[in-house]
């Protein structure tokens, strides 16, 4: 499927493919993970993933023209990419202090 896109929609894809894995990671880590640390441990990783992703989608899309349809799309998984952090820093914050 992503074959048929063209290439700013194709990382568009992938980018919001990973926001929402991301979003996944930050809810199922802290709910199958046991232990003080372990809210903190996702923390680490969706915040590293993040960054990751974001700087990624960054380089590649920075070349690209972008359409107006684009632009909300990268708009929506960068704003999933940074509740999934939200998420995971509250969640730790909060399990740490129960």
């Amino acid at each position: 499927m992503l074959r048929r896109l063209d290439q700013p929609r194709r990382v568009l894809a992938l980018y919001l493919l990973g926001a929402m894995g991301l979003a996944v990671v930050s809810l199922l880590g802290n709910l199958a993970l046991v232990g003080k640390l372990a809210p903190w441990i996702v923390l680490v990783v969706v915040a590293g993933g993040a960054a990751l992703l974001v700087r990624w989608s960054g380089a590649r899309l920075a070349e690209m023209s972008l359409s107006d349809e684009d632009r909300l799309v990268r708009l929506l998984a960068g704003g999933l990419v940074g509740l999934a952090v939200l998420f995971a820093l509250v969640a730790a914050v909060a399990l740490t202090l129960s």
